[in-house]
């Protein structure tokens, strides 16, 4: 996760700064979203599951998106027992 944000972090500041590492198209995606979706009366609604996986599929160029119960895991401390699991599928039917 530490690695996750520190690559984000480097690429905000990269562009801030006006370098040369360029947004991804998953980035830019959710940028043009929350212009359009986070500056409104109704921005709550992001949090919806709905919306979460209707900008999640167009970021990630899926099919669908399905929402089930969790896995058990081997280290079952780590996991949130009221999380929901996620299948992402593509358009060719595979899991991603």
């Amino acid at each position: 996760a530490r690695a996750m944000l520190m690559g984000h972090v480097q690429v905000a500041l990269a562009n801030g700064l006006r370098g040369d590492n360029p947004f991804s198209d998953a980035c830019l995606i959710a940028m043009d979203y929350g212009r359009d979706k986070i500056i409104k009366d109704d921005w709550k609604s992001i949090f919806n599951d709905a919306e979460l996986d209707t900008v999640l599929k167009q970021m990630l160029h899926l099919d669908r998106i399905e929402r089930g119960a969790p896995r058990p895991s081997a280290r079952p401390r780590q996991v949130d027992p009221r999380a929901p699991c996620l299948r992402l599928l593509r358009r060719d039917g595979a899991g991603v």
